[in-house]
């Protein structure tokens, strides 16, 4: 991918442009990346200058061209401009000593203001069990642990509602088959016998915001997983590669590969959803 941080703001091109695209500001730094590896420049920068990225070739290549703004130069004088390059992985402990902010080249997503601290208590926790693997599940355990207060809270809240649903679902399917010709009636009913024993139908979403609350906590978590290079190469029990996918063997006959995590996800959705309460309609 081309990757470029034009004027504070991250430009990234995933395929080859179907014509010229040009970036006019102050171009701090410019080049390709892959998922963990980048190579580019970092021009002398100071006035606004323009990048333009131009399709070249017949397969997937583009070509960047960097461009000063114009200056009178004296016959018997001289200007020179001084580039650094960076060719290496991306990793913040390499990138945030370059400057220019070359480690907004590391995409941590919508919520990289959370995965940046997730990364560094997992670097943290890798120090002490010198795996991954483990350190995955330890930060894991630990985050569930820290929303368990949250997650009793909302299946009480859920388990209460089912409890009181299913105290006046008889008396539900009676007003529903008087007044099945007159939905307003019946809308009516409802919400009466609601009231009188002070179920409110809403309150299973508020059993459920506790929940929703740990996403975007588990969403940068994912993040830092998918795009930590640290993991790379790293293995864990039968997985040889935390960063790719795990793979046991392949199947004979048809060549697909067995994998045994997805199969224990399943398992576990599974499980959770049948511990988990649900509201009676």
């Amino acid at each position: 991918s081309f990757i470029a941080l034009v004027s504070n703001d991250i430009e990234k091109v995933e395929k080859k442009p179907e014509e010229a695209i040009d970036y006019k500001g102050q171009i701090n730094w410019f080049g390709y990346s892959s998922k963990y590896f980048m190579a580019t420049v970092l021009p002398e920068i100071g006035a606004d200058t323009v990048l333009r990225i131009t399709p070249a070739g017949p397969k997937d290549t583009i070509k960047s061209v960097f461009g000063y703004p114009s200056r009178k130069i004296a016959s018997d004088k001289s200007i020179s401009r001084t580039w650094e390059v960076y060719l290496g992985p991306l990793e913040n402990n390499l990138l945030k000593p370059v400057g220019e902010n070359l480690d907004e080249a590391v995409n941590f997503g919508w919520f990289g203001f959370l995965a940046k601290p997730l990364l560094d208590f997992l670097k943290f926790l890798n120090k002490y069990f010198h795996n991954y693997g483990i350190s995955i599940i330890v930060i894991t355990v630990l985050i569930r642990l820290l929303f368990l207060p949250l997650t009793i809270r909302s299946m009480a809240s859920m388990r209460r509602m089912q409890l009181k649903m299913e105290k006046i679902k008889p008396e539900m399917g009676q007003l529903k088959e008087k007044y099945k010709d007159d939905k307003a009636k019946q809308n009516s009913e409802l919400m009466k016998l609601y009231s009188k024993h002070g179920v409110n139908p809403l309150s299973s979403l508020g059993g459920c915001l506790p929940m929703l609350i740990q996403i975007p906590v588990f969403i940068a978590l994912y993040d830092v997983l998918l795009n930590s290079i640290d993991l790379r190469h790293s293995s864990f029990l039968w997985i040889q590669d935390l960063a790719a996918p795990e793979t046991l063997f392949d199947i004979p006959v048809i060549g697909v590969p067995f994998r045994v995590l997805p199969l224990l996800m399943g398992v576990s959705w599974f499980l959770s959803q049948k511990m988990t309460p649900m509201t009676a309609a």
